[in-house]
C-alpha cells in the first residue's frame, strides 16, 4: 500500500473518518471494484504526484487561486491536455481539513467563492452559461441563507464579496 501521511493534531480520528467517508463513497460500486485504481475527473492536491513531463506541459499550479480549487484546476487543465488522474483507493492520505483557516471563517468563505468562480469562469464553455448562472445564484443564495441562519452573517457577506471582487477582477487579499 502506498502511504503518504500528514502529521497533525487529531490524526487517529481524521484516519478513521477518512476510512468511514471512503466507506461511504465507494460502498455503491461492486465490491470487486471499489479497491483497484480507476480514473477520475480530478484529485485532490493534498495528494497530488506528478510526473516530470505533466509538470513541464500543464506547468504549475496558478497562484491565482490563493486557497481552494487550484488542484481542481490542475486536474481539469491535465484533461484538457490529454491527461488522466488516477485514483488509487488503496493510497492512504492523512490530511488536516480546514486547519489554517477555520471551519466557516468569514476569510475562507470569501477565498472559496473566489476560487469557485475562478474555476467556472476557466472550465466552463460561454454557451453553458446560460444554466451556470442561475444555478450559481441559486448555489450562493441558499449558501448565505445557511450562514445568516447560522448566525454567521460575516461569513454570508463574505462568500457574496468573493464573487464579486473575483467577478470585477479585484485584486485578492489573501
Amino acid at each position: 500500500m502506498a502511504v503518504a501521511a500528514a502529521v497533525t493534531r487529531g490524526v487517529s480520528t481524521t484516519a478513521r473518518q477518512l476510512r468511514l467517508n471512503a466507506r461511504k463513497l465507494t460502498e455503491r460500486m461492486p465490491a470487486a471494484e471499489q479497491e483497484k485504481p480507476r480514473f477520475v475527473e480530478w484529485g485532490t492536491g493534498c495528494a497530488l504526484l506528478l510526473g516530470e513531463t505533466a509538470l513541464r506541459e500543464l506547468g504549475e499550479l496558478d497562484e491565482g487561486f490563493w486557497f481552494y480549487g487550484e488542484d481542481s484546476d490542475y486536474s481539469l487543465r491535465a484533461g484538457e491536455a490529454g491527461g488522466r488522474v488516477l485514483h488509487v483507493p488503496s493510497a492512504l492520505v492523512l490530511h488536516r481539513v480546514s486547519d489554517a483557516l477555520g471551519g466557516a471563517s468569514p476569510h475562507k468563505a470569501y477565498l472559496k467563492s473566489r476560487s469557485h468562480v475562478r474555476l467556472l469562469g476557466r472550465h466552463w464553455s460561454k454557451r453553458d452559461w446560460p444554466v451556470l448562472i442561475p444555478a450559481q445564484v441559486l448555489y450562493y443564495a441558499a449558501l448565505s441563507a445557511w450562514h445568516l441562519f447560522g448566525g454567521r452573517w460575516e461569513t454570508a457577506l463574505a462568500a457574496l464579496r468573493g464573487v464579486l471582487d473575483e467577478l470585477r477582477g479585484a485584486p485578492s487579499a489573501a
